[in-house]
């Protein structure tokens, strides 16, 4: 599955998931992302529905590329205990990202992650895409 295949198939795609932490392995090639995923329904008159989240990992397979854009520094982003992200392709950008992208291997999906509190994206390049949910307690 693609990033944009998993975005289609979430309720709010991953608009304003809540990023614990993120591992990238580059021997394994995989970037795993610890992750709340905002699940809320937007048409509910209950705000907690409305609000609703849940807990997953988000593991990118065969990465050839994992590109981190350094945040603006006009955005005060230290002290922050997680950050938020959206996610899209790269054709979807209306300017070219300000890093040069190499060419992605064929078979390769290439996305955007924009992080919220650092005004900049992430790159990745990869050839497959899984969320997996945790176990509700």
């Amino acid at each position: 599955m693609t990033l944009d295949e998993l975005y289609k198939n979430l309720p709010n795609g991953l608009h304003d998931a809540i990023v614990h932490s993120i591992t990238v392995d580059y021997s394994k090639r995989q970037a795993r992302f610890n992750l709340s995923v905002w699940v809320g329904d937007l048409d509910s008159k209950d705000e907690d529905a409305r609000e609703a989240y849940r807990d997953g990992e988000l593991i990118l397979y065969d990465i050839g590329y994992y590109i981190v854009e350094a945040p603006d520094p006009s955005y005060l982003y230290y002290g922050t205990d997680n950050i938020t992200i959206d996610t899209g392709n790269v054709k979807s950008l209306t300017m070219p990202p300000a890093v040069k992208l190499p060419p992605a291997q064929e078979g390769m999906f290439v996305n955007w992650i924009y992080v919220n509190e650092w005004n900049s994206f992430i790159y990745v390049a990869s050839r497959s895409a899984e969320l997996h949910w945790n176990k509700d307690k």
